[in-house]
């Protein structure tokens, strides 16, 4: 709130959120897939689904404390109240019998929950490579 509003002229997409959008979406996919390849070799498509599910949700939430963190060093209690919940309720898909049901989920054991978590945290590492990588071969533009 503290930021001047952006120029009509200005694209929605300036200051390198584009570039933040596409690098997200490619490394979210990118793990993804290798985490759900991983988890169909056990046989059980459900656990993979399950496990990329919350591998997906999970990168989003750390996304958030991410986000929230940029803010002038404040730590927000709404914004880590809502990612608690989230969790919460990512948590009651996986197993409660009700959103399980939904969902079509599995419940999980402490490997899929360890890799989920990897997964997320590996998620954050490839989206930094492929930023660095994408702006490395991005043309400057010179006022």
């Amino acid at each position: 709130m503290d930021k001047p509003p952006r120029p009509a002229s200005q694209s929605f997409f300036a200051d390198g959120l584009g570039d933040q959008i596409v690098s997200r979406g490619l490394a979210t996919g990118l793990v993804g897939l290798e985490t759900y390849r991983r988890f169909l070799k056990y046989g059980d498509v459900g656990l993979a689904r399950t496990v990329t599910m919350a591998s997906f949700a999970a990168s989003k939430l750390l996304f958030a404390l991410e986000c929230g963190e940029k803010k002038k060093g404040k730590q927000n209690s709404y914004l880590i109240g809502s990612v608690a919940l989230s969790a919460a309720m990512l948590a009651g898909a996986v197993y409660l019998p009700y959103g399980r049901q939904i969902f079509k989920t599995s419940p999980l054991g402490l490997n899929a929950i360890g890799n989920i978590l990897g997964a997320s945290g590996l998620t954050y590492l490839v989206e930094k490579f492929i930023t660095a990588a994408w702006l490395s071969r991005k043309p400057k533009i010179v006022n």
